[in-house]
């Protein structure tokens, strides 16, 4: 085995990349296995291999025209070469580091701002996929919007990297349907890579013949036998496609990685503060009807309508007794009264 084998799949990746398809990979394993690495190592390598940097201007981006050269699946244009988009300048070069501030997603709401800002093949790393991809969660609206978002992303040509310690947890429109590649860490730098039977199978990844086949390991099961039990579902599993050796993300990179996802969790948690929880909201909602009904009747005769408005909901239904300020603007409420009309035409 050679880490020659994870830059055959970033190719891979780019190759499906260019044909419009999605790609997105799920990596699993225990804690402490190195999913975090795997991504990390896979992204720096596709940068460096597609990723051009200015040098007048500094600004980053993945070369976006076809650089796999046809017929050839795993060889690539000898030179990746486009003028800046920014300054026009021919001064290019590939990127000197890996940019966690612009790739790397904290939670489900800057995958979002991800899928949305960042331009045509470029990679995003979800390093935890729970925050948004868990089967429990399949029936709330965060998750249904995500859901709908990844459908129909595949234009963007994004590459998405997503870290979740058990397959299983998915939700299975993740999981059957979108899911492109899974790599499940068997143990540390030690990866196995899977494929969807695209057939008419119930179960495109075939887990209970993968439960019986890959059988039961330890921590201190040695490496020749995790080569063993790879090689064997290789040979006899329909989604096993490969299995190789990842190096270790060396440590300046990974304190790097650490600082800008320790920064983004900050970031988050100050953009949540005040933020209020659902079901907190739905007692003072109820307490507000209960207590201010004389308040709101006469707010509702003093008004043009006869039923609340927007603004009436704002300012005495959807209002913080304790701090006396309203706990959602308007705006908030009326896309809340689209999303639930939408539900109910359903």
């Amino acid at each position: 085995m050679s880490y020659e084998k994870l830059s055959q799949f970033v190719i891979y990746m780019r190759w499906m990349q260019e044909r419009d398809l999605d790609v997105l990979t799920i990596t699993s394993s225990p804690k402490g296995f190195g999913k975090s690495s795997f991504i990390i190592q896979a992204a720096i390598n596709y940068m460096k291999t597609f990723g051009l940097q200015c040098s007048d201007c500094q600004h980053e981006w993945v070369y976006t025209d076809k650089a796999i050269i046809p017929g050839q699946e795993l060889k690539i244009k000898e030179k990746l070469h486009q003028s800046c988009p920014k300054c026009h300048s021919n001064n290019v070069g590939t990127p000197k580091r890996f940019n966690f501030e612009k790739y790397l997603a904290y939670d489900n709401d800057e995958v979002r701002e991800k899928v949305f800002e960042l331009p045509e093949y470029c990679p995003i790393l979800a390093d935890e996929g729970v925050r948004f991809m868990m089967g429990e969660d399949w029936m709330t609206t965060e998750s249904k919007t995500m859901k709908k978002l990844f459908a129909q992303m595949r234009t963007k040509h994004l590459l998405v990297f997503a870290n979740i310690p058990r397959f299983r947890w998915i939700d299975s429109k993740y999981r059957n349907d979108m899911t492109t590649f899974w790599v499940r860490i068997m143990f540390r730098s030690f990866a196995l890579l899977m494929q969807p039977d695209l057939g008419e199978a119930k179960d495109p990844w075939h887990l209970k013949e993968l439960e019986e086949k890959m059988g039961k390991y330890h921590y201190f099961t040695s490496e020749e036998q995790l080569q063993k039990i790879a090689s064997k579902l290789i040979h006899k599993h329909p989604c096993c496609f490969d299995f190789f050796r990842f190096p270790k993300v060396p440590e300046d990179i990974y304190q790097q990685y650490l600082k800008a996802r320790n920064k983004k969790a900050f970031e988050r948690k100050n953009k949540d503060e005040g933020k209020i929880d659902q079901k907190e909201l739905a007692k003072i909602m109820a307490y507000n009807l209960m207590n201010r009904w004389g308040e709101l009747q006469g707010a509702i005769k003093a008004g043009r309508f006869d039923r609340p408005t927007l603004k009436i909901f704002e300012k005495f239904i959807c209002f913080d007794p304790k701090t006396e300020e309203p706990l959602v603007a308007h705006t908030t409420v009326r896309n809340w009264l689209k999303e639930i009309d939408q539900i109910v035409k359903k």
